[in-house]
């Protein structure tokens, strides 16, 4: 729950920010926010990386008040008279964050009154040397490309020779977000051995060791980037052209439209790749199912999955091309609709 919400709050203010021809985006995430990342992440068990918590910068995301504590933001509200909103859910320690936040953190402040400073100033130096310890790893790696000399790769100490890989990873145009630590030893493991041998890897992904390289390919094409859908608008997204419009009477479905409420149109209206953390519930269904598992059900190849478009209304699954339209996103009688129409391409 607490990762769907985060997903959705991101997909909104991505959306919003598209629309507006914003270039940034700056959160407000603070010093206790950082604090509580970092041992969060520190007891599901994490790397270096995690125990950096929060970035400052990552892509358009900037998040100036990570060194500011909340009590100075908020006296700095209450001197200017600004008023803010209290998340109604930060009482519910049901969530992990909450239970830590309040259960936890305030014992951390009696064995030591500087307790979330501390943990924010070890986060940057952990901060810093992960992107020493990188620059390091990328001297056992050409400039550029997915090939790497698998005798040089072996001669780099075992710290570096994991994040050369991790590094390599990146390179990938699909991607490495569903890579764990598992597949990076298995990973290392395949440039150890000897002669001719492959490796399937997430994401459509191919290690190959040959010849005294490793090589990394991706059989699956680029994901398209999310575009925004608005009334009266038809935009192009991978292999389709799509047609968005609003009517106020209920329209027949056919296999290449796409009928929901018209209310969807309020929140940002958007269509991009599926993620495997999302999940939706169809009319006929008894609850919540994963979208990785509704592919399965109907047999949705890796590369059709990464291919098919995913409607979201304010960052939540509105509907899937082909697979159906969430239940909270049906229309009732008597109301508007919003009509998206599908007509496939020449790529």
């Amino acid at each position: 729950l607490e990762e769907a919400g985060r997903m959705a709050r991101y997909d909104f203010f991505r959306c919003t920010a598209d629309r507006l021809g914003a270039q940034r985006i700056a959160t407000a995430h603070h010093a206790a926010d950082q604090a509580e990342t970092v041992v969060l992440n520190l007891v599901r068990g994490t790397g270096m990386q995690g125990l950096a918590g929060i970035p400052p910068v990552r892509g358009r995301i900037v998040r100036p008040l990570l060194e500011t504590s909340r009590e100075d933001i908020e006296t700095y509200l209450e001197v200017h008279r600004l008023s803010h909103v209290e998340d109604e859910t930060n009482r519910d320690t049901a969530l992990r964050r909450n239970l830590l936040r309040r259960a936890v953190m305030p014992r951390l402040a009696e064995l030591h009154d500087g307790a979330v400073a501390n943990i924010c100033r070890t986060a940057e130096l952990l901060r810093q040397e992960d992107a020493f310890l990188d620059s390091l790893a990328a001297d056992y790696l050409p400039a550029a490309g997915l090939t790497a000399g698998r005798q040089r790769l072996r001669s780099a100490p075992e710290v570096l020779r994991l994040r050369a890989l991790r590094l390599l990873a990146e390179r990938l145009p699909v991607g490495k977000k569903d890579f764990t630590a598992a597949h990076y030893d298995a990973l290392a493991a395949l440039c150890a051995g000897s002669g001719t041998a492959q490796l399937d890897l997430p994401g459509g992904v191919t290690a190959r060791r040959a010849d005294g390289v490793l090589t990394l390919c991706a059989h699956r094409r680029e994901t398209p980037e999310r575009v925004l859908l608005r009334a009266g608008e038809t935009v192009r997204w991978g292999g389709f052209a799509i047609t968005c419009r609003k009517c106020e009477k209920t329209v027949e479905n056919s296999e290449n439209t796409v009928i929901l409420r018209g209310a969807a149109l309020d929140a940002p209206l958007s269509v991009g790749a599926w993620d495997a953390r999302e999940s939706m519930t169809l009319p006929v269904s008894r609850g919540s199912r994963s979208l990785k598992r509704l592919f399965a059900e109907r047999g949705f190849s890796p590369d059709e999955r990464e291919q098919t478009p995913v409607i979201r209304s304010g960052g939540a699954v509105a509907a899937v091309y082909g697979i159906g339209t969430d239940a909270l996103f049906l229309p009732t009688d008597g109301e508007s609709v919003c009509v998206l129409t599908f007509e496939k391409t020449a790529e």
